[in-house]
């Protein structure tokens, strides 16, 4: 059982580092720097997640910010 155990951590953690990998070189380097070196390939998509929110928000500010203005 702990063998059987052992050998799907193992495809899991090798699942992950691939995951991530694929990830990692498919986002440009502008992005690279903003976003957390993670381990896991959920909480990496996770961290991506907010990014973009974050970024959504403050274009969104700016365009309203303008359309005030005019």
């Amino acid at each position: 059982m702990d063998n059987l155990q052992e050998v799907k951590i193992e495809k899991w953690e090798r699942s992950n580092r691939m995951c991530l990998m694929i990830m990692k070189r498919s986002i440009p380097e502008a992005f690279r720097g903003s976003i957390s070196e993670s381990q896991n390939a959920i909480k990496f998509l996770e961290e991506i997640e907010q990014f973009f929110a974050k970024n959504e928000k403050a274009e969104t500010s700016n365009l309203l910010a303008k359309l005030i203005t005019m």
